[in-house]
Order: structure tokens, then C-alpha cells, then sequence
């Protein structure tokens, strides 16, 4: 079994577990700005916004920043080098117009289950291109 894999599985499961644990707490400390001028015109966030948010959990394996466009706040979480990235806020015209639901990742990802999903797929995989051999002569669609 592969180191590898063990860790890429550990880093997977610890980095969405605290992509949720940060989101529940950021909801909370956003929810007030909703309505209100949340980023500044070079898209930094306002005083205010960065105030309310300094207390943001931390990890000492995982990475936060914030990506912001002019349509959301987006949180990128990078662990052991797999990076997750989630919607939290909507913004329109700089003002934050709504809170984004999280969808929960995964968190028990095991090295069995992985294992047995690689075989799967390679079995799919080789299925899948029998079907394609056999149909060679006439194609998939009579178009």
C-alpha cells in the first residue's frame, strides 16, 4: 500500500473537515454584512469585514486565503497539497447579497474504499473500450 496514498486520503479528509468547521464559524460573522459594502473597489475587504473575521480558525497543516471576485467571496483551504476551494458569500456591486450553502464534504474517505473505486474504474475503463471496438465497424450513432 502506498505511503502516497495514505496521505493523500488523510490530507483529503483533514482539509474538508476544516473547510466546514471554518464555514460554520464564518456564517455567523458574515451574516450582519449582509447588504452592506463588504470589499473595497481594488477587492480587499473593508476594515469592518476583516475585523469581524480576524478570529477565522487555523491549522498548523492547512492554508487559508480569500478569493474574491465581483460576484463572491470564495475561501481556498490547501492541505498537504490538496486544495479545496467553497463559495461563501455572495457579492454584487462590492456589497455582500447573500450567505452560500455549504455542501459538506466528504471526511472518511478510507485507503480500501479508494482501492477498490481504482479497480472499479479500470474494470469500467476496459468494458468501455471492448463496447467501443465492438462497435467500430458501425459507429455509435446513425447520423
Amino acid at each position: 500500500m502506498s505511503e502516497k496514498l495514505i496521505n493523500r486520503i488523510r490530507a483529503v479528509n483533514e482539509t474538508n473537515a476544516f473547510a466546514y468547521e471554518v464555514y460554520t464559524i464564518l456564517v455567523p460573522l458574515l451574516t450582519p454584512f449582509v447588504g452592506k459594502k463588504v470589499l473595497k473597489s481594488d477587492g480587499t475587504l473593508q476594515k469592518s469585514v476583516n475585523e469581524a473575521l480576524k478570529d477565522k480558525p487555523s491549522h498548523s497543516n492547512i492554508r487559508t486565503w480569500w478569493e474574491r471576485s465581483n460576484y463572491s467571496m470564495d475561501l481556498r483551504i490547501s492541505g498537504r497539497g490538496y486544495d479545496f476551494s467553497f463559495r461563501i458569500g455572495n457579492v454584487t456591486d462590492q456589497i455582500l447579497t447573500g450567505i452560500s450553502t455549504f455542501h459538506k464534504e466528504r471526511t472518511d474517505y478510507t485507503v480500501e474504499e479508494i482501492l477498490n473505486t481504482r479497480k472499479m474504474l479500470s474494470e469500467a475503463k476496459r468494458v468501455v473500450h471492448q463496447l467501443q471496438s465492438d462497435l467500430n465497424a458501425f459507429g455509435e450513432y446513425d447520423v
